[in-house]
């Protein structure tokens, strides 16, 4: 509502910290859509590095610092909608880590701004915000097909042509990848797995199986996959959530299961459970590459037993 955004920005200013931190929460809300974050960059940002640098309480200062991460990332993936220089974004990120490495720092505080741990916690509530980063980080959300006569067409017409961010190639995703591995994503994300049906969402049940089929990748890190429960931990993502999920956690089972040990990555009546999630990417609607790995999982399981095959 028109005057409502002016509001905040000015309540932001209160000398009172409980007017603060109503309002940076409020700000961080709407910086979800472009159209209002660009309207805060040009009338908060300096309000809000202000506010970080100045106050001591810990409760705003995160908010504030989320808020920052927000506003930096309105342009999602497109590079050239970056809202920040390059410089001040890594400025963010090494803020960022004092709050992500301080365990000495409240859960609810941290809950802002920290990750793995808190997925392990009680608190369920950041689930979904913990899986969406994660799912940034490893870029497994669905990217549409460069057309490069219409790219040609755009630029001709002078419109907008989104950018891929330089470190979005695939070389800096696999580098990501192995640092998310060596960190023991796999223990956080199968923690996640189990949490109450009633808090773990479809959709965030989705984007778990995107993260776990981006992580099972490259056939040399399936191993460490196994090792950490991943295999088990993506039973229940094939069984439940969303078709595309389900879809996404299959394919994941069946890079698995091509090239790992049946008896340690899928113990037990387990692996009959893996084997009906395989043929079910036997289908035409499912793509070449979906096929062609169920087929070599199911190639790799039919040599545990004739009772099995």
């Amino acid at each position: 509502m028109k005057g409502v955004m002016e509001m905040m920005v000015a309540l932001c200013g209160s000398e009172r910290e409980a007017d603060q931190l109503v309002a940076v929460e409020v700000l961080i809300h709407a910086s979800t859509k472009l159209s209002r974050a660009t309207f805060i960059i040009t009338n908060g940002v300096s309000l809000l590095k202000s506010i970080y640098k100045t106050t001591k309480n810990e409760k705003i200062k995160i908010r504030t610092l989320v808020g920052l991460c927000k506003l930096g990332s309105a342009g999602g993936t497109d590079y050239g909608l970056r809202q920040f220089a390059e410089g001040s974004t890594e400025k963010l990120a090494k803020q960022c880590r004092k709050w992500l490495c301080n365990a000495a720092i409240d859960t609810r505080t941290r809950r802002w701004a920290a990750m793995f741990e808190l997925a392990k916690t009680s608190d369920k509530t950041i689930l979904y915000s913990v899986a969406t980063t994660l799912v940034n980080c490893t870029n497994s959300y669905d990217v549409k097909e460069v057309i490069p006569e219409l790219v040609q067409l755009a630029k001709f017409s002078k419109q907008h042509v989104p950018e891929e961010h330089p470190k979005d190639k695939k070389d800096f995703v696999d580098m990501r990848v192995k640092r998310l591995l060596k960190a023991g994503v796999i223990s956080s994300l199968s923690c996640m797995v189990r949490a109450d049906s009633a808090i773990l969402t479809d959709q965030t049940k989705e984007l778990l199986a995107r993260v776990f089929l981006a992580l099972c990748d490259n056939p040399k890190d399936r191993g460490t996959i196994v090792a950490q429960g991943g295999g088990k931990a993506l039973i229940p993502l094939a069984l439940e959530g969303t078709d595309m999920g389900k879809v996404k956690a299959a394919h994941a089972l069946a890079k698995i299961a091509a090239v790992s040990n049946r008896d340690i990555a899928f113990p037990g009546e387990r692996v009959c459970e893996v084997v009906r999630h395989l043929v079910g990417l036997l289908d035409t609607q499912r793509d070449g590459l979906q096929n062609y790995e169920a087929l070599l999982g199911l190639t790799n399981l039919s040599g545990r037993s004739d009772k099995l095959r």
